[in-house]
């Protein structure tokens, strides 16, 4: 049967699980896929993905509501202005198992859940208690909500990906990709450098390299937040402290045993440049763990989200 594009209608049903969560805040995300951030509800969770499909191949389409049932109506109407301006109490689980929630892309329900949509409650704990393995990367689940420091949920990051985050390195204040590769020969002084490499010299290598999601927002700045939090939870760098973000020029690579499962036989270092309040230039250095987002692509538009006024 041929297809029609963007017919939801006449396509396959996907089916999507959605998971209760406790760290690093309680509430629901859909499962398996890092770009997902945790909703204190599941009223908040399908409201806000009738918006923005995010990991979704599309937005949800919600059923008409009958006129004797314009309470639903209502609801969703107060729920996006509280959105819109970042109001309401904050309502906080959320009840029953949504383990056992499965979203499709059409015929789906309405949630009966009435507490109303606040994602205030989304703040970042970060209490220490991890239980993930310090080495385990290979999880594609983010713990984090994906927020920024403004207080309200953020609209999908204009930029998002996974990377292996290798280091922070002061550079020379004059530099740009100078400074970059500055950082990177700092942290890389040969061609190439494995992780089992760092493994076996912990503490004392100067690669602690862990996975991390990076997000990055006009006028909002820099998101990374570890996946594992094995060296951090989560650290934001405003739009006004950055400087520059480009690849290393050179062929030096870290390799890590999962690039090659990603496809990446030659994963790219890249970075951004961060001026510190104090006046110290850092720049922050990574290797390509996303084979669906280039290296260049990802520098690229952060240069352009953020060095634009």
């Amino acid at each position: 049967m041929k297809n029609i594009l963007n017919d939801i209608n006449n396509d396959l049903v996907r089916h999507y699980l959605i998971e209760t969560v406790t760290t690093p805040t309680r509430g629901v995300r859909i499962k398996g896929f890092s770009a997902e951030r945790v909703f204190p509800n599941l009223l908040a969770l399908i409201h806000y993905h009738t918006q923005f499909p995010v990991a979704l191949p599309c937005c949800l389409v919600l059923p008409p509501v009958p006129p004797s049932q314009t309470s639903g109506a209502v609801l969703a109407s107060n729920a996006s202005s509280i959105v819109g301006n970042g109001g309401g109490g904050g309502g906080g689980g959320g009840g029953g198992d949504s383990d056992s929630v499965t979203l499709v892309q059409n015929n789906g329900s309405r949630s009966k859940d009435q507490t109303p949509v606040s994602f205030h409650s989304m703040n970042e704990t970060g209490n220490g208690t991890d239980t993930h393995p310090a080495r385990n990367i290979t999880s594609p689940i983010s713990p984090t909500a994906g927020m920024f420091p403004s207080g309200l949920a953020s609209p999908p990051p204009n930029i998002s990906c996974r990377c292996l985050y290798l280091g922070a390195v002061e550079v020379d204040a004059t530099l740009k990709e100078a400074g970059l590769m500055q950082a990177v020969d700092a942290l890389i002084p040969g061609a190439v450098l494995q992780a089992e490499v760092c493994d076996q010299g912990g503490v004392d290598c100067p690669v602690q390299y862990t996975e991390c999601q990076l997000q990055a927002a006009h006028n909002e700045g820099i998101l990374l937040t570890d996946l594992s939090r094995k060296l951090f939870f989560q650290r934001h760098f405003s739009a006004s402290s950055f400087v520059y973000a480009g690849v290393d020029p050179r062929d030096k690579v870290f390799i890590h045993p999962n690039h090659s499962a990603l496809g990446l036989d030659k994963p790219k270092l890249f970075g951004f440049i961060i001026k510190k309040m104090s006046g110290e230039y850092v720049g922050h250095v990574f290797s390509e763990f996303d084979a669906n987002i280039p290296a260049a692509n990802v520098t690229a538009q952060i240069n352009s989200l953020l060095l634009s006024k």
